[in-house]
């Protein structure tokens, strides 16, 4: 258990809240087996201690213990990758509980607590039951989350049914930008044109206010009385300072001075004077100051006067606030102007807001960020008061029910559960969203559970909006604090680093605050940071050393720091230029982990993190040349601003128009066809060739214009393209890309000219569509360079860091300075304000400056084994993300700093000192490139493949096996095709036939006369398949069955004979035979009927597949006619052709349908089929499967030899058989007492258009036969490898 004490030290988060400021949170350990399931529970997970693992535990005790269903517990992330991996993980540990519970039960605790509260039976209904509906979990991101609720509760929320999605809503916030510079240059020329002084154009308003136009809060501004008062406040110290200074004066700048120059001094002191009262009393005006039309008398602080005077010192002091002044004229103009036109501005974004707002309502659009504002709107606007709609809704836990949000209320009992994964990264209006929900008491008494489960350490995306401060909120309104402190990521030395360099605390900021006592921890804002444990052993290496006393080499240390400082001046700043020199050393150092035999290192094992695409760069061209493949997995570039999409173009012009000589050779020399200024020029002198080369142009253009664009693109890219050997993936990837995308715009820009407009157009716009983003050229075995931003959630053998010590201004995009600014108040809210004041200014760089410690602190925590971080003396290093871990002043030594962390692991830590003029390793040698990797490349051979493809295999079925169709692929359920006229002819000679048809009523011959064919025996499957056999709901069975069918008739050739039937009819019918008895038992003579069969009796459509490693189709053949010969028939039947002899030994007869079955040496691959029904009857297990074949217009063509004859001639036998197997082998899986004597009941063909209720007509349409255990046996060991094996030993 640990406290966390909240720091007195951090004004902010003293004033979060006041339950915080004077309470010491209790962070216990959590243990997953005991944690309540109920109130509000707040988890820190510290980086690599296990955060999925435990919430799948969660997750498996609400469901077992709170016997939730996995509709009913909200698990919610902030990105799809993460809720793909979650549902998978959840999925994964719910089946090994399912499978393997008795053995998890022995080995690990929590399993064990488990098995103590809940029965076996529950248990594994409650899990069978979650598999079952794990699809419908509610699994989202917070965004999908939303979309769910807002389309679910639409009336409650207002939004429209049909809405449309776009990822964002940029093209419609520049267009309503544009129209409002219009409408101002329009209205107002002199705002127009002070706007523009500043952001000339629409584009680069969006670009310093997009951020502001997102948000719904209000802006501040500095008004230019603000600005006014500060400098004549400053005037006023100068003009008390000159005055108090004035015996000085006298002294050192007028007295040594003789006759007129004396006077002239005084005349420029008095000027001085009289130009800063002037000043103070407003009589002269600032603007007219600031553009120089009333100058700054300042020769008499001239400092060129007192150069040399005994009296320097003196006078700079008393100079310098009349300097600060001369300072603040060169500006103030440009202040004051700024500061008008941030007026103007602030009223432009409102405007801009309520418009864009209006838009997207006009076209029935929302983006993202709609979801959640709309949400978050619905759930706080019940809890304004009656006293006004302006009154904050409260967060106090005893509101009224009276003010709760009905819509919180059908959420809460919709999601009784939430775990919200990730939460550093929420912000306010997400966290109002699950406070609306989970806080107050409705969820006390719903006996709600809301688990929140983060790292604050780890909250680095307060550019996408997360809000560190909104985390802080949330834990001190939590019940419950818990803590995960084991890592199993990293080894324990690598942990023992990190503990080291960030368990340093930060001393008093204030002197007052001077106690000699350490404050809070580096990373600020009431951020604890608690050393972690580690789950790992060390390394036997290093567990042996450690032993023997034995000092590891600094560059052998897990954490290590790679100082460069240059050789003649240690003690310098660092130019940025110096860059590619750590880059080399960064690819030596992986050159050298390659083909060190010691660390056995593959390129996917090593990740350089960097924060931005300039880093990546130096690193990239640093791999290249050493000859290390790399993939930068962070690149977010816009394609259309690629080097290939402008190549591309340039060939496509010329692909359209090969008449324009310019546009022509353009295309030749764009870089995608290998055309350099050499070959060029060789093609154009060879008159027969150029020629050519055009005329293939045209048949291009031709190609497009007939088959379309993909199909050019394509034959253009493998009969032309000739890509640079250099990035050849990317080019390649790219050129794939574009072709896509231009592919997908052809379809609405049909004609070339306007699909190269439209081209042309996202080539030079500035928006970056993530459709457009460049995709990934590789995930081979690669060195991984990766953003730090990016890497969160990964984990790498070895990490390197860079450029640890490069500072990063907050306050500046590039080089120019920010106009909007983002940060938080005393009380923890967030602020916003257009080019705020210092101490706005101040807050924002320090939230930023916390945050690039997080950022560190993830990057290093992704290293397993080892990571290596670069620093040097950049300039303002004390203010970069090492630094400010250090907590460096500006004058302080890197290395001082280092060597103290260092001090408190020696075993973990080490430090390597780089000259910047030449990297050497540890034995004074020059690093070599990948020579090894490169010598291995030139000896490689191509792998030879040694083992044997199994040309045979096979994926077989019953309908693959009797039609001698090979690699069929998987069956569909065998349905019944149309009965030939000849076999309707030969089957329906019955005398009775006539006679007993007309005796039907016209809705009883239904069961003869409608249509035949695959169709109606879908119709009839289908209806069987959703019954419930004792309590048939006709209505739901034969509902969607009947729209796929269409109309009930007969179906036959005259249309005038064709007889329509109505949907009684039908249920009539299956009523029929539903209740035809014929199920027996032999132990007696009582039938029953499907209708006695409960619905947990049945197996449905039932899919099988078996391995076939067996006989050839000969043996099988034989097996067929054996069980042919041994069925009982009436050897007197017109139907059988029998031998001269009237023995009725059936080992005579000759089968009217003899076994062909195709030829096949042996049986391989895999057999597949679907049973229509499977059904146990008093112990036993039958297989049944729906004929809806025409035999004939009379029951008695349904009897039992009609039905033999039927069954042989269509191999239905056959399949029986196999399905028999099937079940067979089914059975003695799943019964632990299976005996095929006492369980496998035999086969039942339904022949449905026979089946009647009518006593004379017992049996008709019912095809049973028993298979005897030896024809079992033997069926088994046909398919089986075994039996192969045992014929070839015989």
């Amino acid at each position: 258990m640990t406290h966390l004490n909240t720091p007195d030290a951090n004004q902010v988060v003293n004033n979060l809240d006041n339950k915080v400021a004077s309470a010491a949170l209790t962070l216990k350990n959590l243990d997953a087996a005991t944690i309540p399931l109920s109130g509000k529970h707040l988890i820190e997970a510290s980086a690599g201690t296990g955060k999925t693992y435990n919430i799948t535990r969660i997750y498996l005790r609400l469901l077992l213990e709170r016997e939730l269903t996995v509709e009913q517990i909200l698990l919610m992330t902030f990105t799809k990758d993460a809720t793909q991996e979650l549902r998978g993980r959840i999925d994964s540990f719910i089946r090994l509980a399912l499978s393997d519970w008795q053995v998890l039960c022995v080995d690990d605790p929590y399993f064990t607590a488990l098995d103590k509260r809940i029965d076996k039976s529950k248990r594994e209904f409650l899990l069978k039951r979650a598999l079952l509906f794990l699809d419908e979990a509610a699994i989202f991101t917070i965004h999908g989350f939303c979309q769910r609720v807002l389309n679910q509760y639409a009336f409650t929320s207002g939004l429209p049914f049909n809405a449309n999605m776009a990822a964002n809503s940029t093209e419609i916030t520049l267009q309503v930008c544009q129209d409002w510079y219009r409408s101002l240059a329009k209205s107002d020329a002199d705002s127009f044109m002070l706007l523009a002084s500043f952001w000339a154009t629409p584009e680069s308003f969006l670009s310093s206010f997009s951020k502001a136009i997102g948000h719904s809060s209000t802006l501040s501004v500095i008004d230019v009385e603000s600005i006014a008062a500060e400098f004549i406040t400053l005037v006023r110290q100068a003009h008390e300072n000159l005055t108090t200074h004035s015996d000085l004066f006298e002294n050192a700048l007028i007295l040594v001075k003789k006759g007129a120059e004396q006077e002239k001094r005084r005349s420029e002191l008095a000027q001085l004077n009289t130009w800063l009262v002037s000043i103070i009393d407003q009589e002269l005006s600032l603007m007219a100051v600031g553009e120089g039309k009333v100058k700054m008398p300042d020769a008499f602080f001239d400092g060129k006067r007192y150069a040399r005077s005994t009296y320097k010192a003196e006078l700079l002091d008393a100079f310098a606030p009349v300097k600060q002044v001369k300072e603040q004229v060169k500006k103030i103009a440009n202040k004051i102007n700024k500061a008008k036109a941030y007026t103007i501005v602030k009223s432009g974004i409102y405007n801009i807001r309520q418009q864009v707002i209006t838009q997207k309502q006009a076209l029935n659009l929302l983006d993202f960020d709609d979801l959640i504002n709309t949400l978050a709107y619905c759930l706080s606007s019940a809890c304004l008061t009656d006293k006004g709609a302006n009154k904050e809704c409260s967060n106090d836990e005893s509101s009224s029910d009276d003010n709760t949000n009905q819509l919180a209320k059908q959420l809460l009992a919709q999601y009784p559960v939430a775990l919200i994964d990730e939460f550093q990264d929420t912000d306010p209006k997400q966290f109002g969203i699950l406070q609306a929900i989970y806080y107050g008491d409705n969820a006390v008494k719903a006996n709600a559970a809301l688990f929140l489960i983060g790292d604050p350490k780890q909250a680095i995306y307060g550019f996408r909006g997360g809000d560190i401060f909104a985390y802080l909120n949330a834990r001190s309104g939590c019940d419950y604090h818990w803590l995960m402190d084991t890592n199993w990521r990293s080894t324990p030395e690598m942990i023992a680093g990190y503990n080291q360099l960030f368990s340093k605390k930060a001393k008093a900021a204030r002197p007052e605050d001077a106690t000699g006592k350490l404050s809070e921890s580096v990373f600020g804002f009431g951020i604890p940071y608690l050393a972690v444990l580690a789950g790992k052993k060390s390394a036997s290496a290093n567990q042996e050393n450690a032993e023997s006393g034995q000092v590891l080499a600094d560059s052998d240390k897990a954490l290590q720091f790679i100082h460069f400082t240059d050789h003649e001046q240690p003690d310098s700043k660092v130019s940025q230029g110096s860059r590619p020199m750590m880059a080399n050393w960064c690819a030596n150092e992986i050159v050298t982990l390659l083909t060190s035999n010691e660390h056995a290192a593959k390129p996917k094992d090593i990740a350089i993190l960097v924060r931005d695409g300039a880093e990546a760069r130096d690193i990239k061209q640093a791999l290249e040349q050493a000859g290390l493949d790399s993939v930068f997995l962070s690149d977010r570039a816009n394609l259309f601003h690629s080097e290939q999409a402008r190549q591309l173009l340039c060939l496509l012009k010329g692909v359209l128009l090969p008449e324009n000589e310019r546009l022509f050779v353009a295309a030749l020399s764009c870089g995608l066809l290998g055309y350099d200024a050499q070959k060029l020029y060789q093609l154009q002198q060879d008159e027969l060739a150029y020629q050519t080369m055009k005329f293939a142009f045209v048949d291009y253009r031709s190609q497009w214009q007939r088959q379309g664009f993909i199909t050019m693109a394509i034959t253009l890219m493998h009969n032309l393209l000739d890509v640079p050997l250099r990035n050849k993936d990317r080019c390649l990837t790219n050129i794939l890309h574009l072709f896509e995308i231009l592919q997908a715009a052809s379809v609405r820009l049909s004609q070339g000219q306007e699909l190269l407009h439209w081209f042309e157009q996202q080539c030079h716009a500035e928006s970056n569509d993530v459709e457009a983003e460049l995709r990934l050229e590789s995930d081979g075995d690669l060195i991984r360079l990766i953003t730090q931003h990016g890497s969160k959630g990964m984990e790498y053998p070895y990490v390197f860091i860079p450029f640890a010590c490069r500072h990063k201004d907050p306050l500046k995009f590039g080089n120019k300075a920010v106009s909007y600014l983002e940060y938080h108040d005393k009380h923890g809210n967030l602020c916003l304000s257009l080019d705020g004041g210092k101490e706005a200014k101040q807050a924002m760089s320090n939230e930023a400056y916390a945050e690039s410690i997080r950022l560190l602190y993830v990057a290093i925590t992704r290293a397993e084994r080892r990571c290596y971080i670069l620093c040097c003396a950049f300039d303002g290093y004390h203010l970069s993300p090492l630094g400010k871990t250090l907590q460096l002043q500006e004058q302080d030594s890197i290395i001082k700093g280092l060597a103290v962390v260092k001090a408190g692991a020696e075993h973990a830590i080490g430090i390597r000192q780089v000259s910047l003029d030449c990297p050497l390793d540890d034995n004074g040698q020059v690093l070599k490139q990948l020579e090894n990797n490169s010598q291995e490349s030139v000896n490689s051979a191509v792998s030879q493949f040694t083992g044997t493809i199994e040309r045979d295999w096979w994926l077989s079925s019953f309908t693959a096996l009797s039609r001698n169709i090979r690699h069929a692929g998987v069956s569909n359920p065998d349905r019944d095709t149309d009965t030939t006229q000849n076999q309707l002819a030969t089957l329906s000679n019955s005398p009775l036939g006539n006679s007993e048809l007309a005796a039907l009523t016209h809705g009883q011959q239904i069961c003869f006369k409608l249509a035949k064919g695959a169709h109606t025996g879908n119709l009839l499957h289908d209806i069987l398949e959703q019954t419930d056999f004792t309590a048939p709901n006709w209505q739901e069975s034969v509902e969607k069955p009947l729209l796929v069918y269409g109309e009930l008739t007969s179906g036959g050739v005259n249309t005038s004979d064709n007889t329509s039937f109505t949907e009684d009819d039908l249920i009539a019918w299956l009523e029929q035979v539903l209740n035809t008895a014929f199920i027996s038992n032999d132990d007696n003579d009582n039938y029953a009927s499907l209708s006695d069969l409960d619905l947990n009796k049945t197996l449905r459509e039932s899919e099988f597949y078996f391995p076939m490693q067996g006989e050839g189709t000969s043996a099988l053949a034989k097996l067929l006619t054996d069980h042919r010969n041994s069925a009982e028939r009436n050897i007197n039947s017109s139907d059988s052709k029998t031998s001269t002899s009237s023995s009725t030994n059936t080992s005579t007869l000759t089968l009217k349908y003899p076994v062909m079955l195709p030829s096949h040496k042996k049986l391989s691959g895999m057999m597949h089929g679907f049973i229509d029904l499977i059904f146990e009857y008093q112990g036993k297990y039958y297989l049944c499967d729906y004929k809806s074949s025409h035999l004939g217009d009379s029951f008695q063509d349904y009897q039992y030899d009609a039905l033999l004859d039927n069954v042989e001639k269509n191999y239905y036998d056959l399949q029986y058989l196999i399905y028999s197997l099937a079940l067979h082998r089914y059975l003695k899986q799943t019964l632990s007492d299976y005996q095929p004597s006492k369980h496998f009941g035999g086969v039942y063909y339904l022949y449905l258009r026979g089946m009647t209720t009518e006593p004379e007509h017992q049996g008709a349409g019912v095809y049973y036969r028993k298979i005897s255990v030896q024809e079992l046996n033997n069926l088994d060991a046909l398919f089986a490898h075994e039996n192969s094996e045992a014929a070839q030993d015989d």
